[in-house]
């Protein structure tokens, strides 16, 4: 039988969430049999381990993998090659997803070829199921470069998995999603958009994301830099998320080498060109604004 998608959730020690995060992907496919679920738990010491075999044991679609990466890349990038389904997407552990729009997703994953479709993670369900629609890859990255409808995450995201594990998963403990996507985005050719948001993004206060540790911030600003380079093309738009995190940044930081260097690919937009940007958000120019009057940029 053909897989038609394959759903990768990497676990550590999330034994309070996995059973949620996987009754939702599995009542979502309800009566459906051509995915697959692959669980992959990196090095966990509580029950999750013994969670996941047992929804292994249960459910013929549901295959369960142990290493000891301790690096989120690494682990996304090993389950990427045990993967059968013609696409690919990924369900953090202590996430949900909402009704039953993945089985329409899956519907639409059997009907199409694509490189990649996107969906929002906003946390909250949009009560009417939309379509997918094609868009220019173009507008895709000013959707991504606005930072709104569609950020740098897998989650949300449904990669043909040929070229995924052509391209491969930047084996990275921070960011791997979003180096990943600028690392795929040149070969990308056809790209579909939902405007129904069918993830549930947990932010909890104790995850990787949000307890950032100096190198953790250091490779953000390495990654915006990279972002800009990429895409600089597309304007003033390319440098808002820059801005938006050096905005952020404690002021004890900013003598660092990384976000030196960040501060300087910012220093070459105009102030004209980026205030007067029909693309740029007028809280971003604010935040600009704030930066040029700080004499930090």
């Amino acid at each position: 039988m053909t897989i038609s998608l394959s759903i990768v959730v990497a676990v550590h020690n999330l034994e309070k969430y996995i059973s949620k995060c996987l009754d939702s992907a599995l009542a979502a496919m309800k009566h459906e049999y051509d995915y697959e679920i692959i669980l992959v738990d990196d090095s966990s010491c509580d029950d999750s381990p013994k969670i996941m075999k047992e929804y292994a044991i249960k459910y013929s679609q549901i295959y369960y993998f142990r290493v000891e990466y301790k690096n989120i890349g690494r682990v996304r990038q090993y389950a990427l090659n045990h993967c059968q389904g013609k696409y690919f997407t990924i369900l953090d552990g202590d996430d949900t997803v909402y009704g039953d729009f993945l089985k329409q997703i899956l519907s639409f994953l059997r009907m199409k070829d694509f490189d990649l479709l996107a969906t929002p993670i906003e946390g909250k369900c949009i009560k009417n199921y939309s379509i997918p629609k094609y868009i220019r890859k173009r507008d895709f990255i000013k959707i991504y470069l606005r930072g709104k409808k569609i950020q740098g995450h897998f989650a949300g995201k449904f990669y043909q998995t040929a070229l995924l594990k052509k391209i491969g998963i930047e084996e990275k403990k921070y960011y791997e999603d979003e180096y990943t996507l600028l690392k795929i985005l040149p070969f990308i050719k056809d790209v579909f958009f939902s405007e129904s948001c069918f993830y549930n993004y947990v932010k909890r206060k104790d995850s990787l994301t949000h307890s950032l540790s100096f190198k953790q911030i250091s490779e953000r600003m390495n990654l915006e830099k990279i972002k800009i380079q990429m895409l600089k093309r597309q304007g003033a738009i390319a440098y808002c998320s820059a801005i938006n995190e050096l905005r952020k940044l404690p002021p004890e930081y900013l003598h660092e080498d990384s976000i030196k260097l960040l501060i300087d690919t910012c220093k070459k937009i105009s102030m004209a060109r980026f205030i007067l940007s029909p693309c740029v958000r007028v809280s971003d120019k604010k935040k600009y604004l704030k930066l040029k009057a700080s004499k930090i940029l």
